[in-house]
């Protein structure tokens, strides 16, 4: 094992010659393939799989709808139609990315949708930036004015 790793680091200063500066490729080649491989492991069973199973939700819960018929409500109404509507949202988003097969007819449609849909929630995601950087702006203003200096 540290002759493996003694190896390669050597390998690597190949780079400095003339003539035997190709050898220094293999190293690096299995150094980035290497960290590379495990960032994928690292995302995968970080980011992806928690996002599938997130996605993974039944269309219809029986569940919510014995509540709303034992207890009649707005909220409970429209808790009905969550899951659903999120199926079909991620769907349409889903697709406005498959570029196999050209949007045409129903499915321009769908891909529309798709595109709305993503642009409700990145603006929705910008607007909730700025609103919280301008209550942090806020925040030190009323440190400054009120505790600091003051003023009120």
């Amino acid at each position: 094992m540290v002759a493996d790793t003694l190896g390669v680091g050597l390998a690597l200063f190949s780079r400095f010659s003339q003539s035997y500066g190709w050898i220094s490729r293999w190293p690096l080649a299995v150094i980035i393939g290497t960290y590379a491989g495990l960032a994928v492991i690292g995302f995968a069973s970080g980011d992806l799989i928690l996002q599938v199973q997130a996605s993974l939700i039944p269309v219809f819960e029986p569940a919510t709808v014995k509540t709303f018929a034992s207890e009649p409500s707005v909220t409970g109404f429209l808790n009905i139609f969550t899951n659903p509507l999120f199926t079909l949202g991620l769907i349409s988003v889903l697709f406005y990315f498959f570029f196999s097969v050209e949007h045409k007819g129903g499915l321009k449609h769908i891909a529309l949708s798709g595109t709305t849909l993503l642009m409700i929630g990145f603006g929705a995601g910008y607007g909730y930036t700025v609103m919280t950087r301008i209550a942090l702006l806020f925040d030190r203003f009323y440190f400054l004015f009120v505790e600091w200096l003051k003023v009120a």
